[in-house]
């Protein structure tokens, strides 16, 4: 019976203990939190060792529960106070994309992608900051960097093809506005980025041999539309533009 009593007295406190400990670990930020998200915005500390200020807390909490707003005010606080601030600076990127103006984020972007090597929630927020702005290819660039530097983020990568897509239509439209121009060198560069792109894309072509046919080169044009044909044989007006070029030559 004495046994017994005692060993229930060992449970009691073991068990006072266990919460203890867990109540202090939950009233504290992990060291080298591990992010549940796979999209942006990401956990601003994920990569950082810790302790966290309240103010990161609070903005992370803030991003989590879907108020941009809040969290900008919490990570704007964290800005100004003591090191460490990284995970403060990247919050109030996100923070600040979500609401709307990618572009006031520029700035500080450029600063903290060049003062070393950038964390992957980084190079998200500020990729995400400048497609968000317009700027799909500068946006494509910095995905990029991020799934080198940790590839197995199906939902970064998922994101980045979307950029990806979304870049290539933006080369092709510099493409034509140089065409417009009559600044042929600068929309063959552009043909040639997006084609990069999307190699298998017979569209890309074809628009490679209008721009071509429109600076006067036919021959080089009836070589692009021929490699449109090859991609897409029964595409009739290619076929007829470059029977057209054919005859003329």
């Amino acid at each position: 019976m004495k046994r017994s009593k005692v060993l229930t007295g060992l449970a009691v406190r073991a068990g006072l203990l266990a919460g203890t400990l867990l109540a202090a670990a939950c009233a504290t930020a992990p060291s080298h939190p591990v992010s549940h998200r796979d999209e942006f915005p990401l956990d601003p500390r994920e990569e950082l060792g810790g302790p966290f200020s309240e103010e990161t807390l609070r903005g992370c909490a803030a991003l989590a529960a879907g108020d941009a707003q809040a969290a900008e005010t919490a990570f704007a606080a964290a800005r100004l106070g003591g090191a460490p601030r990284l995970a403060g600076e990247i919050g109030w990127i996100e923070a600040v994309v979500l609401q709307g103006r990618p572009a006031e984020t520029f700035r500080s972007c450029e600063r903290l992608l060049g003062a070393g090597d950038p964390t992957l929630p980084l190079l998200v927020a500020c990729g995400e900051a400048h497609f968000r702005a317009g700027d799909a290819v500068a946006g494509l660039a910095l995905y990029r960097r991020a799934l080198a530097r940790v590839p197995d983020r199906p939902g970064v990568g998922r994101r980045a093809e979307e950029l990806r897509l979304a870049a290539r239509e933006q080369w092709l439209a510099r493409a034509r506005a140089a065409a417009s121009a009559k600044e042929w060198a600068r929309g063959r560069s552009a043909i040639a980025e997006a084609i990069a792109l999307s190699p298998e894309s017979a569209a890309l072509r074809a628009a490679a041999g209008d721009l071509e046919a429109e600076a006067g080169e036919k021959a080089a044009a009836l070589r692009r539309y021929r490699e449109a044909m090859e991609m897409e044989p029964r595409n009739l007006a290619v076929l007829e533009k470059a029977a057209t070029l054919a005859l003329e030559l």
